[in-house]
């Protein structure tokens, strides 16, 4: 299957319960409590690029969460403003990770952190978009995430970067 690196999934764009990727691989760098985590083959790779260069500069990201089924989705929804309906997270596709330290977790203050600084300097550099940025919440209609990285290509990943644009605002 080729895949479709720029899907849009959000809250108007959903996809089907049934949907899976069909290059789902195991994500064996640091994840949050050694749990299973699965991804896009190809994100894995990138992220794996990434994940070596910031142990470079002394910044070390464990992954919180990869791929997730419908059903997984549907048991963690609690609220639309802070996590996605079933069928509308991009974690469904497998194209995104919710990457962070374990001090800090899912929370807006990895943002002001030297980890999360790195990230958003860098994470473009391996195809990767902070895909919830803080001042697009009007545009993308979710909180600002720093930890949620989103997969999208190295070319679309610096437009986007250097435009400071969402990926709604690319794809229109």
């Amino acid at each position: 299957m080729e895949r479709n690196y720029l899907l849009l999934v959000n809250k108007e764009n959903p996809v089907s319960s049934d949907f899976v990727p069909d290059d789902l691989k195991k994500v064996y760098l640091p994840t949050i409590l050694n749990k299973e985590i699965y991804i896009s083959e190809q994100v894995l790779k990138s992220y794996e690029e990434l994940y070596l260069n910031a142990l470079e500069d002394n910044i070390k990201f464990y992954v919180f969460s990869g791929y997730r089924s419908f059903n997984y989705q549907e048991e963690i929804f609690t609220n639309e403003y802070i996590t996605a309906r079933p069928g509308h997270s991009e974690h469904q596709i497998g194209l995104a990770l919710d990457v962070s330290i374990p001090d800090v977790g899912l929370t807006e203050p990895l943002g002001s952190l030297p980890e999360g600084i790195w990230l958003e300097k860098n994470a473009h550099k391996y195809g990767f978009i902070i895909r919830y940025p803080e001042d697009k919440q009007h545009i993308t209609k979710y909180i600002y995430e720093p930890w949620h990285i989103r997969y999208v290509g190295k070319h679309h990943a610096k437009k986007l970067y250097e435009k400071n644009i969402t990926l709604e605002e690319y794809l229109d």
